[in-house]
């Protein structure tokens, strides 16, 4: 299988890394394309203004690993479009921290597995909670489970895959998307000038305790969820209605 591989925290992340040299021991042709620094929470950006560079970093036997100096999302077309048109399938991962709920949003890492979608190739996205740098079972389950995973892949669905703490694995979950929320605060750093500088601190509302059928909840339970994510998200029923409604010219 021919695979680009990206995500949104660049070619030395530990994550990218034991992917790639696992889907390289299996047989896969896998070429990496990530962005030069940390983009975490760039969800779908896309960089029009700036002029594209991209440097191959010599890492991995048997791996062609690029860096460039954009979004997870330029990586995913400058890396089909310019580096490896013949990729079949795009993967995007493993994230360090888990992308559940509606933090899908804002991932850089989920993102760049949508645009895989939108440009035609099957894709997914793997979050793992990451503990003591050890990824041997997220590594472990993707390979067993990948062409499984890409049969679900489709011109209009992404999976969203989420493995928790290998310590605290219950099973697997099917779910839908569910809502993360945060205890956020932006607290000041530094006084002065014409203004204070702030930073954001965020620590996610625990849903373990919840009754309630979705990844967030399932993931603190323990369970590693599947979350199929469609790509075009016309809101069907609300389209119904505003088709009957009467407007002014």
């Amino acid at each position: 299988m021919k695979i680009l591989l990206t995500n949104d925290d660049g070619y030395k992340a530990k994550g990218i890394i034991e992917l790639a040299k696992g889907l390289h021991g299996l047989g896969h042709d896998v070429t990496v394309v990530v962005p030069e620094t940390e983009k975490s929470g760039a969800g779908h950006s896309i960089t029009f203004v700036n002029d594209f560079t991209y440097y191959s970093h010599d890492i991995i036997d048997g791996v062609k690993v690029y860096s460039l100096n954009g979004t997870p999302i330029d990586c995913v077309r400058f890396g089909l479009f310019v580096i490896y048109p013949d990729a079949e399938v795009v993967l995007s991962g493993i994230n360090n921290v888990l992308n559940v709920g509606t933090d899908y949003l804002y991932s850089g890492t989920t993102n760049a597995a949508i645009e895989g979608t939108i440009c035609n190739r099957k894709s997914i996205a793997f979050s793992f909670k990451e503990r003591n740098g050890d990824y041997g079972y997220a590594v472990s389950f993707i390979l067993k489970n990948l062409e499984k995973l890409l049969s679900y892949a489709t011109k209009d669905v992404t999976l969203n895959v989420n493995v928790p703490s290998d310590g605290a694995i219950k099973g697997i979950c099917v779910c839908p998307i569910g809502v993360r929320e945060y205890h956020d605060k932006y607290l000041p750093i530094i006084k002065g000038g014409e203004g204070e500088i702030y930073h954001l601190y965020g620590e996610s509302v625990s849903k373990e305790s919840s009754s309630d059928f979705d990844d967030v909840s399932m993931s603190d339970k323990g369970y590693i969820t599947i979350t199929p994510i469609k790509t075009y998200q016309t809101a069907d029923d609300v389209l119904v209605l505003l088709d009957k409604e009467k407007f002014d010219l």
